[in-house]
């Protein structure tokens, strides 16, 4: 494996002696057994095995936030269109006391804030991407199937069908919110550098792919053919990072 004590003293002061231990202290969890034999990890774990299993959750990361980041783009701009439709209007937010409950109405105010401190006019499309994951999960939460509500009712009039499959009974919503808040969870877990190698990453992976398959057919085949996740997580994960370089350009 090959560190030597001043790369791995490095590496500590770099990643922060406490993190380092978080990592060695993961090493020995029993959902990492085949990283371990592949990776050739002998227990008990030291300061070297944590920087692999660190390095090891990187490339993880990496691949599904490739992943990620297309199921994203695809719930909004599915979202986005189904309710533009149901409005009739683009910006079918406003006004927002009247069609957001309080916390999304607060996360909309605050992207067209954002937009404005960087000097840009908050068009439709501009406040669609700068609106957070969480922010599109929670309209399938059950503030917007609420019948005491008529105007927040969307679950029911409008994004259920983007969620059922062909000539299918509609998958329930409280299902789906759970599901999609795993996904948002996942996604943040990795955008925040935080540990997923002890989850079932077949399972999210497996979740994501079936909610993209839901919004999109062809979006869901072009991200499992591209997607890296897959050989990441079969025995043989070792070739798989090592073609990933040419994958993303580097020369062979």
């Amino acid at each position: 494996m090959g560190f030597t004590p001043e790369r791995l003293q490095a590496l500590e002061d770099t990643l922060s002696s406490t993190r380092l231990a978080h990592w060695q202290d993961l090493v020995p969890n029993q959902s990492l057994q085949q990283w371990r034999a592949r990776a050739q990890i002998r227990i008990p774990a030291g300061r070297e095995a944590a920087v692999l299993l660190h390095q090891w959750n990187t490339a993880l990361s990496m691949a599904f936030m490739a992943s990620l980041q297309i199921f994203e783009l695809a719930l909004r701009n599915k979202i986005h269109a189904a309710m533009t439709h149901h409005a009739g209007r683009p910006d079918w937010w406003h006004p927002a006391a009247q069609h957001l409950e309080p916390d999304n109405a607060r996360q909309l105010e605050k992207a067209i804030d954002k937009l404005a401190q960087v000097k840009k006019k908050p068009t439709t499309d501009r406040i669609v991407a700068e609106l957070t994951l969480g922010f599109w999960v929670s309209l399938t939460g059950p503030g917007y199937d609420n019948s005491r509500v008529p105007n927040l009712l969307y679950w029911r009039n409008c994004l259920s069908r983007l969620f059922t499959p062909s000539l299918q009974k509609p998958l329930d919503r409280a299902a789906v919110n759970a599901d999609l808040n795993r996904i948002r969870r996942l996604r943040n877990n990795v955008a925040h550098h935080e540990p997923i190698v002890t989850k079932d990453l077949k399972g999210e992976y497996a979740n994501i792919l079936r909610f993209a398959r839901l919004l999109c057919p062809e979006t869901a085949a072009w991200m499992d053919e591209t997607s890296l996740v897959p050989g990441l997580l079969n025995a043989d994960w070792l070739s798989v990072l090592a073609c990933s370089g040419k994958m993303i350009g580097r020369n062979p």
